[in-house]
């Protein structure tokens, strides 16, 4: 089997709701005392213009230093990545116990994430622990699509040269698992590990 494993709020653990369904992200916790703003601001960076961004190969630089003249944060786009990326790579140890339980000659696990290259490349190289069990990373921006776009799945099962039935997509999104059993693809809608495969 081919295990499709999603990075944000499946192999990572990124965000969380509060009691008024808001998105909290863990890395911004503590951004009001390291910038007196709230995290609240962060909805104007991560909203459609970043959403087009996932799916090239734009450099997140200008568009970072755009929300940040807004908001008149006195740091480079440099540092806002920097604080960022460093605070936004928690992996979540029960799913890579799980993941090294199964990696084996049988199974194959590959990244397929909606992620610019900026936030891949710095998971990759700061999270060694990562590189013996994944074989490919499939991420949007390298794409040229994102989930749950159906394209997202054909390219990685043309690269991958197996049967869609062959390849199980774990994901925290409903909307990603629905577009990958249209195409007979394997699912596990991920909310813990209890979710996961014996």
């Amino acid at each position: 089997m081919h295990y499709l494993i999603d990075l944000d709020n499946t192999l990572l653990t990124t965000f969380f709701f509060d009691k008024d369904n808001n998105v909290n992200f863990y890395w911004s916790q503590n951004f009001k005392n390291d910038f007196g703003q709230s995290p609240r601001i962060l909805k104007d960076l991560f909203c459609e213009p970043f959403l087009t961004i996932l799916r090239t190969n734009d450099d997140l630089r200008p568009y970072v230093n755009t929300f940040l003249q807004k908001h008149n944060l006195k740091i480079t786009a440099e540092e806002f990545l920097e604080y960022w990326l460093s605070r936004d790579s928690r992996i979540n140890p029960d799913v890579l116990d799980w993941i090294r339980k199964h990696h084996n000659q049988e199974n194959h696990f590959h990244i397929a994430s909606n992620q610019p290259n900026v936030r891949m490349n710095y998971i990759w190289e700061h999270r060694p622990e990562l590189h013996e069990f994944f074989e490919n990373i499939f991420i949007s921006a390298n794409i040229g699509t994102s989930k749950p776009d159906p394209v997202f799945f054909i390219k990685i099962q043309q690269k991958l040269k197996v049967p869609f039935s062959e390849i199980c997509l774990i994901d925290d999104e409903p909307k990603n698992i629905q577009s990958a059993k249209t195409l007979g693809m394997q699912t596990v809608l991920f909310n813990s590990t209890n979710d996961l495969p014996e």
